[in-house]
Formats: structure tokens, C-alpha cells, sequence
């Protein structure tokens, strides 16, 4: 979770805060008349943890898309933090790990096959390995507006 906009602080607070949320949610339940419906505290924590992802995606003017990951993984940090609360620690433990393996492990090997892949690439005015020819752009004398 390193170069993220959100830290290792935002995903513990984001799981405590689910956690608690949902294991009030649970006892009132239990205070009220028992006509209480858990599914909607629920709803609202998946509500909210959208919004709060919402906030860490950025759309560049270029159309590249950044923080999707980070918006991910706090959605994530919520629903561990929504199945600690509701009573399932060793689930919670349990897909805590898949998450890390995941953000970590398996970002390496994705950010390798990007490197591999674009090592592939020709650049334009490089002819590729199997003959195709590349797209150079429009033959225009490098004015934008022909």
C-alpha cells in the first residue's frame, strides 16, 4: 500500500470504523422490540465506503484513471472490518490475508507482465518483429489542426 493515496492508517481506521458500525448495528438488534434489520446497517456502510472510494479516484485530463486500487482496497478494508463486527474474526483474518496477498503479491506480477508487455511494443517509425507496420499518425507536418 505504499505510494497510495491512502495509507496503512486510512485501511485500520476504515475496518475499525466499519467494525463498529456493524457490531452496533448488530446489538441494537438484540436492545430494540427485535424488528431491527442488520441488512440495512449494512447498507449503509457500503454506501458510504463507495463514497469514500469515489474520493481517492482521479480522472487526469489525458483520460488516464489513477487510484482505483486505493479506492479498492478501502472498500475491502470495510467489509473485513464489516465481517469482524458481524462476528466472523477467523473469515475476516482469513480474507485479510487473501487482500494483502493480492495487493501485494500479485501486483508485482502484474506490474511485470506491463513491463514485458511494453517492452514488446515497436515504437512508432520500428518496424515489429512479425513484419506489421505501425500507425505513425497522420502525415500532416506535425500540425494538429489539418
Amino acid at each position: 500500500m505504499a505510494n497510495k493515496a491512502a495509507g496503512v492508517r486510512t485501511h485500520m481506521l476504515v475496518a475499525t470504523g466499519a467494525a463498529l458500525v456493524v457490531g452496533v448495528g448488530d446489538l441494537l438488534i438484540h436492545v430494540d422490540d427485535g424488528t431491527g434489520d442488520p441488512s440495512r446497517t449494512l447498507h449503509g456502510v457500503i454506501t458510504g465506503l463507495g463514497f469514500l472510494g469515489a474520493g481517492a479516484i482521479v480522472r487526469h485530463r489525458d483520460a488516464t484513471v489513477e487510484g482505483l486500487t486505493t479506492a479498492a482496497s478501502l472498500w475491502f478494508a470495510g467489509a473485513v472490518g464489516a465481517g469482524a463486527g458481524l462476528g466472523v474474526p477467523i473469515l475476516a483474518a482469513g480474507v485479510t490475508v487473501i487482500g494483502l496477498v493480492v495487493l501485494r503479491v500479485v501486483g508485482r506480477v502484474e506490474a511485470r507482465w506491463i513491463e514485458a508487455d511494453q517492452g514488446r511494443r515497436p515504437t512508432p517509425g520500428q518496424e515489429p518483429a512479425d513484419g506489421a507496420v505501425v500507425d505513425e499518425g497522420p502525415d500532416d507536418g506535425g500540425n494538429p489542426s489539418v
